[in-house]
């Protein structure tokens, strides 16, 4: 507006963006399908990634780190991404992936090898995993067995944890 409030100067349309996971891709289409929130709840959005749209990826680790370009082919099923989308509300314009989250019971926390394993459900079953901590990775609370954790994984290694995260008791 201008200073005296009563004229518009400039008007600035930001492109809609679209968070959620990927559960789908169609290369040979060129589409994402990515699950978000929807006004009745969950929802999957198809998304058309054209040539030119930027992938960027991105564990993360530090504000400072600038994400890397990537391509179509670098996506993945259960990374999360924000989407820019067009003001058609289907293409991308910008696609930024970060690496996927699990959650589950810590079972083990080896400090020298920099090993995680932690019990998650899979499948209808609980399972162990067991993830390389990447050298920086961020570690927030008292990493114990029998301690609930979130452990945020790489976007170019799922057997690498960039994140683990153990919430403080109340």
């Amino acid at each position: 507006l201008s200073a005296d409030g009563k004229e518009v100067e400039a008007v600035d349309a930001l492109p809609p963006i679209l968070h959620g996971a990927i559960r789908a891709i169609a290369a040979d289409r060129r589409t994402i399908t990515v699950g978000g929130k929807g006004k009745d709840g969950p929802a999957d959005y198809e998304v058309i990634v054209p040539a030119e749209a930027k992938i960027l990826l991105s564990d993360g680790l530090s504000k400072n780190e600038a994400p890397k370009e990537g391509k179509l082919t670098d996506l993945s099923e259960g990374l999360f991404v924000s989407v820019a989308l067009g003001l058609d509300r289907k293409t991308a314009q910008v696609v930024h992936a970060q690496g996927p989250s699990v959650s589950g019971t810590v079972r083990g926390f080896d400090t020298g090898t920099r090993t995680l394993t932690i019990q998650v459900k899979q499948d209808g079953q609980l399972v162990e995993k067991t993830y390389r901590l990447a050298a920086n990775a961020r570690i927030e609370g008292d990493v114990t067995p029998g301690e609930l954790a979130q452990v945020r994984l790489s976007v170019h290694d799922s057997t690498t944890a960039v994140a683990v995260i153990v919430p403080k008791k109340k």
